[in-house]
């Protein structure tokens, strides 16, 4: 979806900023849950599935948000005609 609003010339910078920021999450990722597994654990040790869902929740809401919008439904009416 982004490789369609980007031009041409800017195709492989924005390639390159998604493999780091893939990389980035990566990295933060496990080492951010693993904090938050060890804080909770005492407590409760289901509470990172918990967290878990909520993050995946946020990420529904905020893909659906970006799928509603008029620029990228104007997007996907551009490439299917």
């Amino acid at each position: 979806v982004m490789s369609i609003q980007t031009k041409s010339h800017q195709q492989g910078a924005l390639q390159g900023l998604l493999v780091s920021l893939t990389n980035a999450t990566g990295v933060i990722g496990p080492l951010l849950f693993a904090v938050i597994y060890n804080h909770s654990l005492p407590i409760w040790d289901g509470w990172i599935w918990i967290i878990g869902l909520a993050f995946y929740c946020i990420i529904i809401l905020l893909s659906m948000t970006f799928m509603l919008t008029p620029q990228a439904q104007g997007s996907k009416q551009e490439t299917s005609a």
